[in-house]
């Protein structure tokens, strides 16, 4: 056996995740797996070399501020590597920094297998990241299904694996009892998406509420350290639910509003009825649309994947306070909509994902 069969680099919390998931399923191969690590990861014994608490910025600014640390990390994690020569590389989501690495990687001369866990949003935009994929991986393991096409043409193999909430949340979500009078807020989990969201789903809250004086309201907490911040902008004094308790109250709430992101594909598969936000400014939406060029049909999640409007999207400028009360409206006088849910959650599929991930690592072995 090698000195090192396996290298993993979880960079950040959500890999951190992915990685403890497969490790739990790798580990009955008897591999000898090093890594960079999270605290999930290194709780399962992986032979740590970096902590991801040290790779974690968020935003531009911030990446641009810790560059001089990135920078010799990076470099040091490359010689890392390199020194260990594993049979495979299993890079985990972080694409602005593992798809660098995968290339500096190849140009220094490695000669194992390159693998990437999550697919970089190149349906989005960063086209030309396809470009980059093909030339320095040797296979794409994606959580969505619709992504593999994207690679069609070109020598690059990409797996759909699916989704791991896909697994965690079963059907039985779409037909339990909720309360009919439940309307619950995820207002993001990041201070500025709080701030360009939650006023304006508050207000048009507070409306409905006068409209339908039965309507309970719930604000859900991502994080714990946004308290201070939701409390502050809370002036109805909505109850507010912990992040332990967010999927209870997917549970139990019929309707939604949501900022727009991996939240969404939760409150589908609990068939939640929600109306999706996010706040931009002009400024912001400018550079998106015209310097970045995205300009896609659909921009949440759910409803990408079906290829329809299953969550109404108010974006940018469409976004008002009152854009937003007339279609939490229109939610209800919607009957039914389990249909429309069970077909996204048959569309996500029942994969075991870190099952299907081990298989297709160990097929490169």
């Amino acid at each position: 056996m090698n000195k090192c069969d396996l290298f993993i680099s979880a960079a950040e919390p959500s890999g951190d995740l992915h990685g403890a998931e497969l490790l739990k399923c790798l580990y009955p191969y008897a591999l000898n797996i090093h890594g960079i690590a999270g605290p999930r990861m290194r709780k399962l014994g992986i032979q740590t070399h970096y902590k991801a608490e040290d790779f974690n910025v968020m935003g531009f600014f911030d990446v641009i501020k810790s560059l001089p640390k990135l920078i010799p990390l990076f470099n040091k994690v490359k010689k890392t590597i390199l020194k260990l020569n594993p049979k495979v590389v299993l890079l985990i989501d972080y694409p602005g920094f593992h798809l660098r690495m995968a290339k500096a990687l190849k140009k220094a001369g490695y000669k194992g297998q390159i693998i990437q866990y999550v697919c970089p949003t190149v349906w989005a935009w960063k086209k030309n990241r396809i470009q980059t994929m093909k030339q320095n991986l040797d296979l794409l393991l994606t959580l969505f299904p619709f992504e593999p096409q994207y690679f069609d043409s070109t020598p690059l193999r990409a797996h759909f694996v699916g989704h791991p909430l896909s697994k965690t949340i079963s059907k039985k979500e779409l037909f339990r009892n909720k309360d009919p009078h439940l309307l619950a807020i995820f207002p993001g989990s990041r201070k500025h998406e709080i701030l360009r969201n939650l006023p304006k789903q508050l207000k048009a809250s507070a409306a409905l509420k006068k409209l339908h004086p039965q309507l309970k309201i719930q604000i859900s907490v991502a994080d714990t350290q946004l308290i201070p911040l939701i409390n502050k902008l809370n002036i109805h004094q909505y109850e507010t639910v912990n992040p332990d308790m967010s999927s209870t109250l997917m549970q139990n709430a019929t309707y939604g509003i949501a900022t727009s992101g991996t939240v969404t594909l939760e409150l589908a598969l609990h068939g939640v009825q929600a109306v999706v936000t996010y706040g931009l400014s002009r400024v912001d939406q400018f550079i998106a649309t015209k310097l970045f060029n995205i300009n896609l049909p659909f921009y949440c999640i759910v409803n990408i994947i079906l290829g329809k409007c299953v969550y109404t999207e108010l974006i940018g400028t469409d976004f008002t306070s009152l854009s937003l009360l007339k279609n939490l409206e229109n939610l209800m006088h919607i009957e039914n909509s389990n249909e429309i849910f069970l077909e996204f959650k048959n569309a996500l599929t029942d994969k075991d994902n870190s099952i299907e991930s081990s298989q297709e690592i160990m097929k490169l072995m």
